[in-house]
């Protein structure tokens, strides 16, 4: 790196700092790594922010000017595959916002999984907590929204989130016609969504800016209407403590932390995505959980299905990797075990969920094409050879031939030197600068064959070459070469069979996502002791026996009191008070969690469940202040009280833990008086 990039490096990587013509008036700073742990200090550029391009020569010197170099690929936070950076249960979002008088929209990606969703609102409210929900690691949008009030608030909430400017001036429907190959965005659900469109037409630009491939792992767009899910607000995900703990951050403690034992990382993303999307549909509903007791019931179903997914790894980013020609001959292994359960799966549920078997197609020639093509122990790097299969090619065999043939005349012609010469310390040798030759030291060159050729003078020996040293040399160097070469030429070949079956490849992935789901909410079920909810459309709520699904797995010195909980049309409030540490805020929580666990489709902590559908859960729970913003404890507690009754109707679920504090007591009982009035 070179002038403001390596002292920006420079600081963030703590290097010592460099520079090319050093002392002179045109001194250029300067800094670099070694290419091959070049991946930890991408990883550390990545977390500062950093978009890191990737520069090659990409022409064979030929001595007679520039090498031609360009740039082959731009790893930026939300584009990246690095398992440093990359959580194997999570997903890893580059979001691209619009917006105009009328609205907004949001596109988010995530390149290592070819998911793509756009979604368009009318209130920037709705609009900023899907972007939470979102939570990209990395946002692009036009320069001039980068300096809007609103949306810098938003992004000074969201942690983590790398903000890039990136302008779009094309003509958007007509580039994703031509990117998608399709006659109408009717297809994706965007036709007439020109906001939507915008958004998704920059943000696939971005990624083949950055990218530098095709991107045929992508599919498809969904555009999906927030409506169809039940929002979850970022204090209700704080609040409840779904995926970190509110005080410390961590997942132990957690609502995922109990429900998530999947054994694919496709299943862990399906799981947070569930968690983050509560169903709406009865019918949804009802569906998932007719699939989960169907292993509840069955247990030696469930231990072997779940026995098998241990066998799958992450299809979907493999699959991705080998799309964008990042993946290597492991990635083909990798894979290939993966696809080769398939069947195994298929015949063990034989008639039993009809709509994911759908989904596992039967690859049996891919497989065996992979078999005969990848060797088990493949390497690394898929530029050194030593991948592909004896069998598989003939030229590719007639080569390995003459080199293994070429190594053993080495040694032949080192035994004949040492005996013809009568120097028992010569050695033939070899590096990438010179070659073969054979090595003598000072003291035995007295005894030098006449046909011997001075090739190199060193301190303590000399190094020498033969007419037939030579000859060999070229034959076995030529044969090296040109396998190496041959060889990434057959994995390209193997690796475009692949990208032949994408589509079907992410039908399984899909499936066996949906499998391990279900298999894993049944296993927690049965472990935990959970019943299957009875979900209806009236506001008649009936918990009896229900336990904190997550204070009851830490409780070890302990056994938790289950609680049982009536509402219904006749009583909608509950207000509830007692000594402190007497479990209010327990009970509070344990209903929404009990709630939200049936909306996902699971089974919940209780005797006997019986939920009416709720539209959203609100929480206004703790004490905390936004002096940032000059928001006191007080106001903070306002602003989310006014929020909760602006937003909710007669369907929604409220828990408010203490309300009207900081304030005197006839201020406080007023406050929390004419909100209960009110709701």
């Amino acid at each position: 790196m070179f002038f403001e990039d390596a002292l920006e490096a420079s600081k963030i990587l703590q290097f010592t700092l460099t520079a090319r013509h050093k002392g002179s008036e045109n001194q250029v700073p300067m800094c670099g790594v070694p290419h091959h742990a070049v991946q930890g200090y991408i990883a550390k550029l990545k977390k500062a922010g950093k978009k890191v391009a990737i520069c090659d020569q990409v022409s064979e010197p030929d001595g007679k000017g520039i090498v031609e170099r360009e740039v082959l690929k731009v790893i930026t936070p939300g584009t990246t595959f690095d398992e440093h950076i990359l959580e194997g249960k999570a997903n890893n979002y580059v979001a691209a916002i619009s917006m105009n008088k009328n609205g907004f929209a949001i596109a988010h990606a995530d390149i290592t999984t070819g998911e793509f969703r756009v979604s368009e609102f009318d209130k920037f409210k709705d609009f900023e907590t899907e972007f939470v929900r979102i939570s990209p690691a990395e946002c692009i949008c036009s320069r001039d929204f980068s300096d809007n009030l609103m949306l810098k608030n938003l992004f000074g909430r969201c942690e983590g989130v790398a903000i890039f400017p990136f302008e779009y001036s094309k003509d958007a429907e007509k580039e994703l016609l031509e990117n998608f190959k399709i006659k109408s965005l009717e297809v994706f659900g965007l036709e007439g969504k020109s906001l939507a469109i915008f958004a998704a037409a920059m943000l696939f630009e971005y990624l083949k800016e950055t990218q530098k491939t095709d991107l045929n792992h992508m599919q498809k767009i969904v555009f999906y209407a927030v409506s169809e899910c039940m929002p979850l607000d970022q204090s209700l995900l704080r609040n409840l403590d779904i995926f970190y703990t509110a005080k410390e951050g961590k997942k132990e403690g957690t609502l995922v932390w109990v429900l998530d034992q999947t054994i694919t990382a496709m299943g862990g993303r399906l799981l947070r995505k569930c968690l983050l999307n509560p169903l709406l549909n009865m019918e949804k509903i009802s569906k998932r959980l007719d699939n989960i007791e169907i292993f509840v019931k069955d247990s030696s179903l469930l231990r072997l299905v779940r026995d098998l997914l241990a066998n799958v790894f992450d299809i979907e980013r493999l699959v991705s990797k080998l799309s964008l020609g990042s993946g290597n001959a492991r990635d083909l292994l990798a894979l290939n075990q993966s696809l080769q359960i398939v069947p195994e799966i298929k015949n063990l549920l034989s008639d039993k969920f009809p709509e994911t078997l759908d989904l596992l197609h039967n690859l049996e020639q891919l497989t065996a094409y992979i078999d005969t093509a990848i060797v088990e122990q493949a390497p690394l790097s898929v530029r050194d050879g030593g991948m592909i299969k004896i069998g598989f090619n003939k030229e590719l065999d007639e080569l390995k031939l003459i080199s293994s043939e070429g190594k053993n005349f080495i040694k032949d012609l080192q035994e004949r030197e040492i005996k013809r010469s009568g120097i028992n310390s010569l050695k033939v040798k070899f590096n990438k600068i010179f070659g073969y030759y054979i090595e003598i030291s000072k003291t035995n060159l007295h005894l030098v064959p006449e046909d011997y050729m001075r090739k190199q003078t060193l301190v303590n020996a000399e190094r020498f070459i033969t007419p037939e040293l030579k000859e060999y040399e070229d034959k076995i160097l030529n044969a090296e070469e040109r396998i190496v070469e041959l060889e990434y030429e057959l994995f390209y070949q193997v690796r475009m069979e692949v990208i032949k079956e994408i589509v079907k490849i992410q039908d399984i992935a899909k499936g066996i996502a949906y499998l391990d789901l279900i298999s894993n909410l049944a296993f927690v079920a049965m472990k935990n002791n959970y019943c299957r909810p009875e979900i209806h459309e009236d506001s008649e709520l009936k918990i009896v026996a229900g336990r904190h699904p997550v204070i009851e797995r830490i409780g070890s010195s302990f056994d938790f009191v289950p609680n049982d909980c009536e509402m219904n049309e006749d009583k909608k409030f509950m207000l509830i008070t007692g000594p402190n540490m007497g479990g209010k805020s327990t009970y509070l929580r344990q209903v929404a969690l009990i709630v939200l666990m049936a909306q996902i489709g699971s089974f919940v902590p209780a005797e006997k469940a019986k939920i009416g559908l709720v539209d959203r859960i609100f929480t206004r729970v703790g004490a905390s202040d936004n002096l940032v913003k000059g928001e006191s404890t007080f106001m903070v507690e306002m602003n989310e009280a006014a929020y909760i009754l602006n937003q909710a109707t007669e369907k929604s679920l409220i828990i408010l833990d203490e309300i009207g504090r900081g304030t005197s007591t006839y201020d406080g009982v007023s406050i929390a008086w004419a909100i209960t009035e009110f709701i």
